[in-house]
């Protein structure tokens, strides 16, 4: 047992990160700071020439790292820029750390290595198994693949009041009715830390010869500490995608993608990345993905250690305040709770009267902003960037909600169960389908029994409450209403048009 929380961990199936020497190397920043220290004038993109023509509010805030923004192109040996060996050997040193056969560097962020596991696994009509509350990225790749997906329900506890991970049987199951599948996705962890039996899900889905793809968004952190669930990696995938960003010392759309094993053909996964990747990809981006790999191989089980430690202490402090609920390792073992990431702390607001919509908005006035609301939470993430300092405020931001909520109402708002809010679509065709079809946009009075067109989704967390090919059911129309009316903010990819009026359909 871990001195932080309960953790189940597999001894037999985790693997630490290998750790050496060649850790020490930031190929990427040395390779843009000789071309900077050379001195050279430049008479190539980007147009603002290391800094001078940016306009002065910008140039203010970027300060001199505006002049590491240099176009990939350039290169120089005798005075060691040669960004395209960089990017390789930082690459190679990525792969070498989480223990895989090879990594890619993503400045397209997560959902760009998502698109590129799916074209390099499946084409048009493959069958695709993967959970409802797959975030709308694996739509989209669907869209790009023209494969048809299977669905699995999503768990759901009343108590936690919080989406689960289908459990091994709930996969057996799906493919042994759907002996065609070509791969598997996963999730892990979900957008609240949960995670699922993933070794016994990756071991499984092998004996039948599919490849694993995990949507591991949330987890680049991992295989840094060993009281954080077991990582995809270490479990076996084949493919995983990282959000390096999220939750480690990358910048803002900074990810990392990750294949080992012979059931994905890692050229096949560079050629797809070539077709959803920028062909002038952001060096500073590049520069971070580096750094934050550097800062873990040296440090991140310390610095993992630590924001543990704050979890912990903001975990205690907010079960002192009344009218707060939280859940720990108490609640493993149920089905679809296996493990949990404690630097994830969902608070359930609900004996303050507040939803969590509510309740986002007035930390928010408070001065504190959190990741994600829904009905009965608000999340709010402990990383290695926090300090004592940032913990307590939490905690005191907090202790002041639960004061203007008892002022403001005594009682337990009414909260709905989000698992009938993420009703099991029936899918008419496939997302790609829909996507081409012609459509045309109905008000949601008149959207009952079409085929949707685009995506709604409450953002965050980006999960589709219904997607291109699926019938709009009035389960689905219920969801976005009841969304809507609770102040969530509602994200399509037709940004014209009002998600809380209608939605694109395909046309008759």
């Amino acid at each position: 047992m871990s001195k932080h929380m309960a953790m189940v961990i597999d001894p037999g199936v985790r693997t630490e990160p290998s750790q050496d020497e060649l850790q020490d190397q930031l190929p990427l920043l040395h390779s843009n700071r000789a071309y900077k220290m050379a001195g050279i004038g430049r008479y190539h993109t980007p147009g603002h020439k290391g800094g001078p023509g940016l306009p002065a509010p910008l140039a203010e805030m970027l300060g001199p790292a505006a002049a590491f923004d240099i176009c990939d192109e350039v290169e120089d040996r005798s005075i060691g820029n040669d960004w395209d060996a960089a990017v390789e050997k930082a690459e190679n040193l990525a792969a070498r750390l989480y223990g895989v056969d090879r990594s890619f560097f993503l400045v397209n962020g997560t959902t760009s290595g998502i698109q590129a596991l799916f074209l390099a696994a499946v084409g048009p009509e493959d069958e695709v198994i993967l959970p409802r509350d797959a975030h709308w990225s694996a739509v989209s790749a669907l869209i790009l693949t023209g494969a048809r997906p299977v669905y699995l329900p999503t768990p759901f506890d009343d108590m936690l009041g919080v989406p689960g991970i289908p459990e091994p049987s709930d996969y057996a199951a799906a493919l042994a009715a759907h002996p065609r599948a070509k791969a598997v996705f996963l999730i892990n962890p979900n957008y609240y830390g949960i995670a699922g039996r993933l070794a016994e899900i990756v071991k499984l889905v092998h004996e039948r010869g599919l490849p694993v793809l995990v949507d591991e968004a949330h987890g680049p952190h991992f295989p840094f500490h060993p009281a954080l669930p077991l990582s995809a990696v270490a479990a076996g995938a084949d493919g995983v995608a990282h959000s390096v960003h999220k939750l480690l010392g990358a910048l803002t759309q900074a990810s990392l993608l990750h294949v080992r094993g012979t059931r994905l053909d890692p050229e096949r996964v560079a050629a797809a990345l070539r077709l959803v990747t920028s062909t002038s990809p952001n060096p500073l981006l590049c520069i971070s993905l580096d750094a934050a790999r550097w800062q873990m191989a040296h440090e991140g089980t310390a610095l993992l250690g630590k924001a543990l430690d704050l979890a912990l202490a903001v975990r205690s402090g907010l079960a002192q305040i009344p009218g707060l609920r939280l859940w720990g390792p108490e609640v493993l073992g149920r089905p679809g709770y296996y493990d949990i990431d404690p630097t994830k702390i969902a608070v359930d607001v609900t004996g303050l009267g507040l939803t969590g919509f509510d309740a986002e908005k007035r930390l928010r006035e408070l001065g504190v902003q959190v990741e994600l609301s829904d009905f009965r939470h608000v999340l709010a993430l402990i990383t290695i960037g926090d300090t004592p300092e940032t913990a307590s405020r939490l905690v005191e931001a907090f202790r002041r909600l639960a004061h203007q909520g008892r002022v403001a109402s005594g009682s337990p708002v009414a909260v709905r169960r989000m698992a009938h809010l993420l009703p099991r679509p029936e899918v008419a065709c496939s997302p790609r389908e829909a996507y081409f079809a012609p459509r045309e946009w109905v008000e949601w009075r008149a959207a009952a029994g079409r085929v949707a067109a685009e995506w709604i989704a409450p953002y965050p967390p980006g999960i589709p409450l219904v997607s291109p090919g699926e019938v709009v059911t009035e389960a689905v129309i219920e969801a976005v209403c009841r969304f809507s009316e609770a102040g969530a903010h509602l994200r399509t990819f037709c940004p014209g048009h009002d998600p809380r009026r209608g939605l694109l359909v395909t046309a008759r």
